[in-house]
């Protein structure tokens, strides 16, 4: 059960269940977050989600396209979830947060304190 005090802002309605969750952890874990920190946490959630939605299109249509002269590509959201997926590490990296093993939490290393 979560400790309402702790959670000081719900997560977007538009993300799924994975990055909810790492948004809650996220508070959770660690809660004493500035707006600038907020900010770039939900910018952090907002990558993911895109790179998961990404991921989720081209598990559908396949890693390559035809184009209408017959040439394969390179799906375009490749490019599209790679730049997420760096946006949402980058944003984790600057907010000091540490993805632990179980790959469902997250937190601040231990004995470390953002500057």
């Amino acid at each position: 059960m979560l400790n309402k005090d702790i959670i000081t802002v719900k997560p977007s309605k538009k993300w799924g269940k994975e990055v909810k969750t790492f948004f809650i952890q996220a508070q959770k874990e660690f809660f004493n977050w500035s707006d600038a920190d907020m900010r770039l946490l939900f910018v952090a959630c907002d990558n993911l989600q895109t790179a998961l939605d990404c991921q989720k299109q081209i598990a559908k249509d396949g890693m390559t396209i035809t184009t209408r002269f017959g040439e394969i590509k390179s799906h375009p959201l490749l490019t599209s979830a790679r730049d997420a997926y760096g946006v949402f590490i980058r944003s984790v990296k600057t907010l000091g947060l540490i993805l632990k093993e179980d790959g469902n939490s997250t937190g601040r290393p231990p004995g470390s304190e953002k500057v």
